[in-house]
């Protein structure tokens, strides 16, 4: 399902699955579970992140987003999924404790029900 409108939530959920393909732009982060239109279902589901015009990161708290790969970390949890017109913006935590904020233009993004 590619998402005009966030109706997923991924809240207090701990990732079990993340990829990073720097050359396709591609990122998926998979879920034992997730909060579909408000209701938990206990299955595994990705979101996927690709073929993005603009992808910045930065430390939770910096004023400015300096490049993707400069703070992008492997997910461990993410805290917030905002997506609005052309923007989608994450508050992530990564395994290694870090706090990122990443911001994403003009990119397709989808949930998949996962195998």
């Amino acid at each position: 399902m590619i998402l005009d409108k966030i109706d997923y939530a991924f809240d207090d959920e701990v990732v079990s699955k993340f990829c990073y393909n720097s050359s396709e732009k591609y990122i998926e982060v998979q879920f034992e579970g997730c909060y579909i239109d408000g209701n938990y279902v206990e299955s595994p589901y990705s979101l996927i992140i690709e073929n993005w015009y603009i992808a910045k990161s930065k430390l939770y708290g910096e004023s400015e987003y300096s490049s993707l790969e400069n703070y992008l970390g492997i997910f461990s949890m993410i805290l917030s999924l905002e997506k609005s017109h052309d923007k989608l913006e994450l508050s992530v935590n990564t395994v290694d404790d870090k706090y990122i904020e990443l911001l994403f233009e003009q990119s397709k993004v989808r949930v998949e029900k996962s195998i």
